[in-house]
């Protein structure tokens, strides 16, 4: 009888556990804090923008209709060190206006939070699902996550994570099709060919990339985004 209790104490412990976990509010840092705040004082987006939404690579992009000619006015909602969960909570600021379509591009960082793969797909696809509900005339885009390249900077929070990105790339393509969402993924142009490595060229400090990367992104974008 004893082991029995304790099996059922056990058992009522990891529900309550999991209840709680997924109740944790969502703690903003820093710098998500300062950016949130600035575009709180920009312009109201309007239903004819483009909203580049995402983390770091999407911020360090800085103007994106200089990358991006033609393709209409574009909002840089780009946030270093965000993930989906931050992404989640800032669409606040996006989907009630009703832009005329969103890129978002997100996943690293999650990754670097000790989240699986599959863990990382769930969450983006939750970010997904909101932009739909909420928008739904808006054009959603996904980018694919970028490759990293250890050998040129350690990130201790990337260790082991090289191969993890093909793999949520994977699982963030069948997301995609599932909902019908357009998946723009520049992964293969960015490795090094036979390997997961982030071209050496293309790469600032093994995850960040240059102004060669940002060519070969703005370059795969511009036909779903120019002239729509």
């Amino acid at each position: 009888m004893m082991k029995k209790a304790n099996l059922v104490v056990a058992a009522f412990l990891l529900i309550v556990g999991a209840a709680l976990a997924q109740n944790i509010d969502y703690a903003p840092f820093g710098h998500y804090t300062e950016r949130v705040a600035e575009f709180e004082k920009q312009p109201r987006i309007m239903p004819t923008d483009i909203v580049m939404l995402g983390d770091s690579h999407t911020e360090f992009g800085g103007d994106w209709n200089k990358r991006l000619p033609g393709c209409g006015n574009i909002v840089n909602r780009g946030i270093a060190g965000d993930d989906a969960i931050g992404i989640g909570h800032r669409l606040k600021q996006i989907c009630p206006y009703k832009p005329k379509a969103i890129v978002l591009e997100c996943g690293i960082n999650d990754l670097s939070h000790a989240l699986t793969p599959q863990q990382v797909a769930a969450n983006i696809a939750e970010v997904m699902d909101s932009v739909m509900h909420q928008c739904p005339d808006t054009r959603l885009y996904v980018m694919g996550v970028f490759p990293i390249n250890m050998d040129v900077r350690r990130w201790k929070s990337l260790d082991g994570k090289t191969n993890q990105v093909a793999q949520l790339n994977n699982l963030l393509r069948a997301k995609c099709k599932e909902r019908g969402v357009t998946f723009i993924n520049i992964y293969n142009k960015l490795r090094i060919p036979g390997t997961n490595k982030l071209r050496k060229d293309c790469c600032r400090d093994g995850l960040h990339l240059t102004e060669k990367g940002y060519k070969i992104w703005s370059e795969a974008m511009k036909p779903y985004l120019i002239g729509k």
